[in-house]
């Protein structure tokens, strides 16, 4: 045997033996040849390394952390979201953020920073030749819903939607499901008794809405900001009910195990801004009546009966929003006045004695004021071990769905569950009744002053 072939061969001998196997003695004597020549130096310090080599960073050190992500830490909700899922990611993201080469080209993040754009620049149309939802005719939608994605596409990345034929594709295409979730949208609202109040609406430092502030245990503090999409409102006798909706270009779930475990914060966190500020909306009691994603979309859809009105309903269904709804049947007719059996509207069901059908989501003022709290005490954990410096690489699993399959840092962390210290952290699923005991208790909790 050559040396080379030697030392491939010592190398898997001690490989067998961190893996907990025995080991021939004679690699040891064979490794004391070795280290006593310095033309092997090299090549044996990356062998060893790499044996010894463990992919993994728990905390850096409390002081770093802190000057690292500055205090008061200001925080959106997705950045709280991104530590929940990874604490390395966000580490990476927001503690060294790297600048990321930007590419003339479209890519997902684009299509859904045209649609947002084309949904803001509607409104302010709307506004500006004095429009309401309410009279808004389809043709006239439409021709309006095509100015505003030719505007915006015209100043999206210097015009890159201009650049070839692919591209001017794309551009109809994109037409076309803005006329249909604009349309769907108006639709919502003339069927209803709500109405959009706010658009684009920020609360943060300087901005319409104050920052939500969460006091830590120490004197700290985070401010939390964030932008909501729209503020819908109905005003009854005595209360004002508020519905936030949130745009979604992809498919987005409302899970509350999910909210419970802290992965999707954005729409209580919303809905508490909004009812903190009710009198900057000139409201003095104002309740949550709805918390909703709506998906712009203008969906395939297959049926066996012809027509255009069994269509449009099958299409209504599938852009039907997702969230949760206040557990009060007018209130449910005041945003569904056409509802009959189940809504096509938002996630709901009324039988013929007004009661609700078992898979309905909804909740009561009581359990949304519970899931409000119960954020709020997530987000001070969530913001202590950050500032605690935790760094870890440790992406969260939950089902098939690992925070791993669309991070922009696996070629920093190598995460590779080959290595005995890299393993998921498995996401517990919660039943929406288990979801529900629970953050009543912390309501319980917080009235009893047990609360931190």
């Amino acid at each position: 045997c050559t040396p080379g072939s030697t030392f491939k061969y010592m190398v898997e001998g001690f490989r067998m033996k961190m893996d907990g196997k025995p080991m021939n003695d004679l690699w040891l004597e064979v490794y004391g040849w070795y280290n006593g020549r310095r033309e092997w130096d090299l090549r044996k310090g990356a062998i060893i390394e790499g044996l010894f080599h463990k992919n993994q960073i728990n905390y850096i050190e409390e002081k770093n952390a802190k000057n690292l992500y500055k205090l008061p830490i200001r925080a959106s909700v997705s950045r709280l979201e991104q530590f929940v899922r990874c604490p390395f990611a966000h580490f990476i993201k927001y503690g060294l953020r790297p600048s990321k080469r930007e590419l003339y080209q479209i890519e997902a993040p684009d299509i859904g920073q045209i649609f947002h754009s084309a949904m803001e620049e509607f409104t302010k149309k709307l506004k500006e030749d004095n429009l309401e939802w309410r009279g808004l005719e389809r043709e006239h939608c439409n021709i309006m819903s095509d100015a505003v994605v030719d505007k915006v596409v015209l100043e999206h990345k210097h015009g890159i939607m201009e650049s070839s034929s692919r591209y001017k594709y794309l551009t109809n295409r994109l037409k076309r499901i803005s006329r249909r979730a604009l349309w769907t949208m108006t639709e919502h609202i003339k069927k209803g008794g709500f109405k959009p109040l706010e658009y684009e609406l920020s609360f943060g430092l300087n901005q319409a809405y104050p920052p939500i502030e969460i006091e830590l245990q120490d004197g700290e503090k985070i401010l939390l900001e964030g932008r909501i999409d729209r503020i819908d409102i109905f005003d009854a006798d005595k209360h004002s009910f508020v519905k936030i909706i949130d745009y979604k270009s992809g498919d987005k779930d409302f899970n509350l195990s999910d909210v419970y475990n802290g992965l999707q914060l954005q729409l209580i966190v919303y809905l508490d801004a909004v009812l903190s500020n009710g009198d900057k909306l000139n409201r003095e009691s104002m309740k949550p009546a709805g918390i909703f994603y709506y998906k712009i979309d203008d969906p395939m859809v297959k049926t066996d009966e012809k027509g255009l009105d069994i269509i449009e309903k099958e299409i209504q269904k599938k852009l039907k929003m997702k969230g949760l709804v206040l557990k009060d049947v007018n209130i449910v007719k005041e945003m569904d006045r056409e509802i009959n059996g189940y809504s096509n509207i938002i996630p709901v069901g009324i039988n013929k004695d007004n009661g609700f059908y078992s898979n309905s989501s909804v909740v009561d003022n009581e359990e949304f004021q519970g899931l409000i709290l119960h954020v709020k005490k997530l987000i001070k954990e969530i913001t202590r071990e950050m500032l605690k410096g935790k760094v870890c690489i440790e992406p969260t699993k939950s089902g098939n769905q690992s925070a791993c399959t669309y991070c922009s840092y696996r070629s920093i962390c190598q995460f590779d569950i080959m290595f005995e210290e890299n393993n998921h952290k498995n996401v517990k699923k919660f039943t929406d009744i288990e979801v529900l005991e629970k953050v009543l208790s912390i309501g319980g909790e917080a009235k009893d002053g047990k609360m931190d």
